[in-house]
């Protein structure tokens, strides 16, 4: 169901707009494109079935309640169903001084995740990379040095966050896997993209969401323990968790 708000009423007033069909598989996550304002509207739809589903609003109805679907893309195999999505926003481009296509960041059920790009000329998707994946080791940076972490691969990503880049050279992503969060950077164009992984951070219960301040300095990760704890680095680059801000539940435990 697509719902919209009436941005003329004097109150909040939601109205459904449409009704999409994306299969008879249920639905793990939703995601609109954040580049929407250059060019249509965009919806991802990851789906139980091992597919991501795409629908696109048709501009030529006054209305704005035509949507059709646009694409597919498929995880299958060792990589698992999707689970979490994450666009990046185009208006960030600028920051590698070229256009970057269309790009989603996948998290799968087996505890990968995957940047994929939509190539204009086919009007389909193509992986672009694999990120790494945290394995086994011990957390990055001062604050969590020798404090072991648990294997990455096996556990459902539940979270994956697309950083803002606002004028850096790199791109920065996060994904969560058990009490895992994996931070990567990318580097370079399309056809010859270059990852690394930048930090593992890890908690002390499993992380169920991932998110990014405007700016792309500070990250939230709140917890199975009903904790939010927030990242950021250091003049260093090491990341650091700087503050623990606890929910009623994890302040009676």
């Amino acid at each position: 169901m697509l719902w919209a708000c009436d941005p003329t009423s004097p109150e909040p007033c939601w109205t459904r707009i449409a009704r999409l069909q994306a299969g008879k598989a249920s639905l793990r996550q939703l995601a609109f494109d954040p580049s929407s304002a250059t060019h249509a509207c965009t919806l991802a739809a990851a789906c139980e079935d091992g597919f991501v589903r795409f629908f696109e609003r048709n501009d030529r109805d006054p209305s704005h309640t035509a949507w059709e679907p646009c694409n597919s893309l498929r995880c299958s195999g060792a990589a698992g169903k999707p689970t979490c999505l994450s666009w990046h926003d185009i208006g960030d481009g600028a920051a590698h001084g070229t256009a970057l296509p269309s790009l989603l960041l996948v998290g799968t059920s087996r505890g990968q995740a995957a940047v994929w790009w939509l190539r204009k000329e086919t009007a389909s998707w193509v992986k672009a990379t694999d990120l790494p994946l945290a394995g086994d080791g011990e957390g990055t940076g001062p604050a969590h040095a020798g404090r072991p972490i648990a294997a990455a691969g096996l556990e459902s990503v539940t979270s994956a966050a697309w950083g803002p880049a606002l004028g850096r050279a790199h791109e920065t992503v996060a994904t969560a896997s058990g009490s895992v969060v994996t931070l990567c950077t990318l580097r370079g164009t399309i056809d010859a993209l270059e990852v690394r992984r930048s930090a593992v951070l890890p908690h002390d219960s499993p992380v169920w969401q991932v998110g990014w301040n405007p700016l792309g300095t500070w990250l939230a990760c709140s917890t199975q323990r009903g904790q939010v704890c927030l990242w950021r680095p250091d003049f260093g680059g090491e990341w650091q968790l700087c503050n623990v801000v606890a929910g009623e539940a994890a302040m009676q435990e």
